[in-house]
């Protein structure tokens, strides 16, 4: 969550640079998670993958752009669903795949993991990128960005379009039927070293079989626009700070032609984060609120927020400590903690051993299901008001060493 640690990382960690990502020839950002051996993707009814880590469900992955938490309010269990086909691969700088317990740092949803995304921010000179490939069953992909300015200031300009025909995995009588898929993003950002500011919008219009497999030229159509601010503070040497603001608004409309049309929803996320050192430790402390809406039936659930994290190197041992207090307007009151530590051995060897609890809030549709009335009541629209907030722990043993021909290392 800091680009200024103090220690190594303690837990299992994947670092994907923008060159790194270039290498795999992805044409999208799940092309390039298809890449990855750890990450594992599921195609579930609609196109849309699932994305899987450690053997934990879709839901338990956490999606993290700049800082952000990227779960739609409108998704039905809770995973990232059609955002995924939202994030423009060619803006990317970073990408960050951190295994295990991450709730402490991230907040809900950080029970299996977190791929955490940086996009580019800055600019050197003046420059634009033209990226066209074609596929079979007549796929198609463009990509257009463009930049100028320095870290006095700067703009950057980026849009994706991918379209496809897709494939038909079915056999019998619709061996004739494909599902396409059209998506299409465009992102604006301008800033400085001080603040910065983005506005995304994306439309993916997916065909997808109807229960059964059946051919009833079903289509979801999903729209969204994102606005994202934020500005960076250095108090001192030892202090600086970084407040992020973020507004997601979306909806999907599905069925027979996309016919019937679905609710709206709206996400907004305060994020105040402080980085500070004392004594050779890094000191993280940060307050979040976060408040989900089904604009459409006006519903609407908040959380409050407040993590610490320390971290310091002590006699050649990496230790790591935090907590989260959380405050939910539906669920009460809950605290999760993280604790980790790695010892160096004059044999190059490191050991590491970590133990931390994640948690997981319902959504707003988890509760309420995707068909609801005014009043609140269910309906039998997939939902369900019993639900709970969902706990995990997550306990962590390795080893590593380096080499001049790469890394080894075995996890428990």
């Amino acid at each position: 969550r800091t680009d200024a640690p103090v220690i190594g990382s303690i837990a299992s960690t994947l670092t994907f640079t923008e060159s790194d990502i270039k290498a795999t020839g992805a044409n999208t950002f799940l092309d390039f998670l298809a890449t990855v051996p750890s990450v594992a993707l599921s195609n579930p009814q609609g196109n849309v993958p699932g994305v899987f880590i450690r053997g934990g469900r879709s839901e338990d992955t956490l999606f993290v752009l700049d800082g952000v938490s990227m779960t739609n309010a409108d998704s039905l269990n809770g995973a990232i669903e059609y955002g995924l086909t939202t994030i423009p691969l060619n803006d990317i700088e970073k990408i960050e795949i951190v295994k295990g317990a991450g709730s402490v740092l991230y907040g809900s949803g950080a029970i299996a993991g977190v791929i955490s995304i940086t996009t580019k921010k800055g600019a050197d000179g003046t420059r634009g990128t033209i990226s066209v490939k074609f596929g079979t069953h007549n796929s198609k992909t463009y990509a257009l960005s463009a930049s100028g300015g320095s870290k006095d200031g700067y703009i950057r300009f980026s849009h994706n379009n991918h379209n496809t025909d897709g494939i038909n995995s079915q056999t019998g009588d619709n061996t004739q039927e494909s599902d396409s898929i059209n998506n299409q993003s465009t992102q604006i950002t301008v800033g400085n070293e001080q603040i910065n500011i983005s506005y995304l919008k994306a439309r993916n219009k997916t065909e997808y079989d109807g229960w059964g497999g059946t051919n009833g030229e079903e289509l979801g159509d999903t729209k969204l626009t994102k606005v994202t601010a934020s500005i960076n503070k250095t108090f001192s040497n030892t202090w600086k700070s970084k407040l992020s603001i973020a507004q997601t608004k979306s909806s999907r409309d599905s069925g027979i032609n996309a016919a019937t049309i679905g609710d709206k929803y709206k996400t907004t996320n305060i994020t105040l984060f402080n980085d500070i050192k004392i004594d050779e430790a890094l000191l993280n402390i940060g307050v979040s609120k976060i408040d989900n809406e089904n604009t459409t039936k006006y519903k609407k659930m908040s959380t409050n927020n407040l993590f610490v994290n320390w971290q310091k190197n002590i006699k050649s041992i990496d230790v790591n400590a935090g907590a989260r207090y959380i405050k939910h307007s539906k669920f009460g009151n809950k605290t999760v903690y993280n604790l980790g530590a790695a010892k160096h051995l004059d044999s190059g060897i490191k050991l590491t051993v970590s133990h931390g609890i994640a948690f997981k809030t319902p959504t707003l549709k988890n509760l309420h299901g995707w068909n609801f009335t005014n009043d609140g009541t269910n309906d039998g629209g997939g939902g369900n008001f019993d639900l709970r907030p969902e706990t995990s722990k997550n306990t962590e043993v390795g080893a590593e060493s380096h080499y001049d021909w790469g890394t080894a290392n075995i996890k428990f």
